[in-house]
């Protein structure tokens, strides 16, 4: 099973009626610049991959097993490598997986 989507966002919609800026109130604060837009989730996940966490060429991520595909194709467009962990019938994390991932290493 898969959990999630594609929602595209045309970036030109979040300036309509003639907004000269865009504003969230979380960029109150000045010591942020906010210039970054994407359209979708999984722009900023790669943009984020490759430009912002610096991840070694040796190391992997841990995805849930559950995780929509089009994460996945941003993961790999990033170049990172990854893992799959598993969930239980309680959808709690599957410790196990995660310990068995980690023992791989």
């Amino acid at each position: 099973m898969e959990i999630g989507s594609i929602f595209e966002i045309d970036i030109k919609d979040l300036f309509k009626e003639g907004n000269k800026e865009f504003y969230l109130p979380f960029m109150d604060e000045k010591s942020y610049i906010y210039n970054k837009f994407f359209n979708t989730g999984r722009s900023a996940i790669e943009y984020l991959l490759k430009k912002v966490i610096s991840i070694k060429k040796d190391y992997k991520i841990l995805l849930p097993s559950f995780i929509c595909s089009s994460i996945i194709d941003a993961v790999k467009r990033a170049g990172v490598n990854y893992e799959f962990y598993s969930i239980t019938d309680e959808f709690q994390i599957n410790i196990k997986s995660i310990e068995k991932s980690y023992m791989t290493r």
